[in-house]
């Protein structure tokens, strides 16, 4: 079943990535009002098993949604642009990728680790007027 597919995916954390990493250096701020790009690569053995990267984001204001934008491929990179509309100023911005494998399986990065006590996302925090 899909919980069990999902549940299996969380358990093993890093091992759904066996043969996949991601570079991805996140921005040290962003300025408000203007649009924020974030890219990253695949590396690894298995990288051709992905089939596409989304990014799930939001302002850290419990309120709101989290939003989710596929990000485009070029090879072994990936970009995606948040228009600055979809940024809150006044908040940092929460972001994770969620990668999407060939056989329809779907993980986390960052995930929580086998430990489960990593940070499962991206921090940046607004800078400017």
């Amino acid at each position: 079943s899909d919980e069990t597919a999902v549940a299996e995916v969380l358990a093993s954390d890093d091992d759904a990535a066996q043969g996949i990493a991601i570079q991805h250096t996140p921005p040290s701020a962003f300025r408000r009002g203007e649009d924020l790009d974030l890219s990253g690569a695949l590396v690894g053995t298995r990288r051709a098993a992905v089939r596409g990267v989304s990014l799930r984001f939001r302002p850290l204001n419990q309120a709101l949604a989290f939003a989710v934008r596929e990000m485009k491929r070029s090879r072994d990179a990936f970009t995606v642009r948040i228009p600055s509309a979809d940024l809150d100023g006044t908040y940092a911005l929460a972001y994770a990728f969620v990668v999407h494998e060939t056989s329809g399986v779907a993980w986390r990065y960052p995930g929580l680790g086998l430990d489960l006590c990593q940070q499962p996302y991206f921090l940046v925090r607004p800078t400017g007027p």
